[in-house]
């Protein structure tokens, strides 16, 4: 009787060790699906907010282009401003006319030429917009074509940081959802140009980033499905090349940190991708940007 209950002892002592190992294993799964469960809400939280961002930004660009798209042009305005200064010459209003309608009508100039092409902005970003959210939403997009019309939107701080847009080996063809190249190449010229500006003030200081030739963002075709895209910027930052599609991670001064998050999170949601690439820059900085899409429809609706 003794040999037998210490057998069941010994069997009751390790029936309890697997219990209490199954209960530290359901322990952790817990703790895993808790994190989880609170990255899914910050993610939520976070997408949400840029929904709602988005919808303010779309009835600002509505309004703007409401107010913008008055028939009023630049002859129009400058013959009521003529007329004032014949007016201010009659009453040998010189001073005044020097003083303040010159002026006022220089700003006046300036402001309308900015008008005008938020204007145009406006009618490029207006393809970006989604108002059936399925299938019809897809569209046949020359990203060479594209890529052009892009590059006069940067055209100011293009010139003005002495940089130039490469593209002549894009000829791809690409059925995307309507406007996602916006969202997609804006963002990353945008990183591109930052970046090369501030390679461009650490040179003021430390010779290594200086460069000779002229700086330039790469935008290079691979396959039907892939296209690269890099920068003579600094490249990415050793402490951010792996966290650099998280959310709420910028390496720019007062930078949101959401931009690559979402161009990886919303190619993905039509089955494409980004990634950045284990080539490093002479800078050993990782560099490359290839994005990559599921370019299929294009041969079944042909």
């Amino acid at each position: 009787m003794l040999s037998e209950l210490k057998s069941v002892s010994n069997n009751f002592e390790q029936n309890i060790g697997d219990a209490q190992r199954s209960f530290q294993s359901a322990h952790k799964l817990i703790q895993v699906a808790e994190a989880e469960q609170k990255r899914i809400e910050v993610e939520a939280y976070n997408n949400y907010k840029l929904m709602a961002n988005g919808l303010v930004t779309e009835v600002i660009t509505h309004e703007l282009h409401s107010l913008l798209s008055h028939d009023i042009s630049k002859e129009t305005n400058d013959d009521h401003f003529n007329a004032l200064k014949d007016y201010l010459f009659a009453m040998k209003e010189y001073e005044l006319n020097k003083n303040h309608l010159s002026p006022l009508h220089k700003k006046f100039e300036s402001l309308f030429l900015k008008m005008s092409d938020l204007n145009r902005f406006y009618s490029f970003l207006e393809k970006t917009f989604l108002y059936k959210g399925n299938s019809h939403d897809f569209e046949k997009v020359s990203v060479e074509s594209y890529l052009s019309e892009l590059k006069t939107r940067f055209d100011f701080r293009l010139k003005k940081n002495k940089v130039n847009i490469e593209y002549q080996t894009v000829d791809q063809t690409w059925v995307v959802p309507k406007g996602s190249l916006t969202h997609v190449f804006y963002n990353l010229i945008d990183n591109s140009i930052y970046w090369i500006q501030e390679r461009q003030r650490r040179s003021g200081y430390d010779s290594t980033y200086l460069r000779i030739e002229p700086d330039a963002i790469v935008i290079r075709g691979i396959d039907q499905n892939t296209i690269q895209i890099y920068d003579t910027g600094t490249g990415i930052l050793d402490k951010y090349e792996h966290t650099l599609f998280n959310s709420l991670e910028s390496g720019k001064d007062n930078g949101r940190g959401m931009g690559l998050y979402i161009v990886k999170n919303f190619l993905k949601s039509f089955g494409g991708d980004i990634e950045l690439l284990q080539d490093r820059n002479a800078h050993n900085h990782r560099y490359i940007f290839e994005i990559r899409v599921n370019n299929n429809d294009i041969e079944e609706n042909d």
